[in-house]
């Protein structure tokens, strides 16, 4: 893994992936990894989207062409917790 903060992706089927959030890393570049995990094909990985929960309880969907590291994710060195969902 690179080095990065950590993160952790929540996929439909509950199973856990982590990846290591670098500069360049792009929501499109994890939502393309959690497709092929998911075994989903093109057409249907467009209607999936990733988001995360703020420290208000508030939903945030991620939009597909920033990198990851453009939004602020709550705590500063704690892992990121993102959901892989339907959108």
């Amino acid at each position: 893994m690179h080095e990065g903060r950590p993160a952790t992706v929540r996929l439909l089927d509950g199973e856990c992936l982590e990846i290591s959030v670098i500069a360049r890393l792009s929501v499109n570049d994890v939502l393309t990894l959690a497709a092929h995990h998911c075994r989903l094909t093109q057409p249907d990985a467009r209607y999936f989207g990733l988001a995360f929960v703020d420290e208000n309880d508030h939903y945030h969907w991620l939009q597909p062409g920033k990198n990851l590291l453009d939004y602020e994710f709550p705590g500063d060195k704690a892992v990121i917790q993102l959901s892989h969902n339907v959108r």
